[in-house]
């Protein structure tokens, strides 16, 4: 799930390299990406996931450089590798047997 995050983050905002770095870049990315990450949890792919553009993430220089560092904070569903039912005897039920 990591890489395929990856790999679609770059291919989604392939085309916005050159844009101009500004406000609206930033919330398109943010605003794009945070929807696909809801759609994922909301189909059960992920446990839940955001992104997020920070100014301690991104310097002056990285900035003047035309770097801009986004973070994508996500949990991956867990496969489940066991599933394990417990099987107790229940004496309260024997009440039953003094119903009608």
């Amino acid at each position: 799930m990591f890489d395929w995050i990856r790999n679609d983050f770059t291919q989604t905002f392939w085309s916005k390299v050159d844009n101009p770095t500004n406000q609206r870049l930033i919330n398109s990315i943010l605003n794009s990406y945070n929807v696909m990450l809801n759609g994922l949890a909301a189909s059960g792919m992920i446990l839940g996931g955001r992104i997020v553009f920070r100014s301690e993430d991104n310097s002056t220089t990285d900035l003047l450089s035309g770097i801009t560092k986004f973070y994508i904070h996500f949990t991956p569903t867990i496969p489940a590798e066991q599933v394990i039912g417990i099987v107790e005897y229940d004496p309260d039920y024997l009440e039953i047997l003094f119903t009608a």
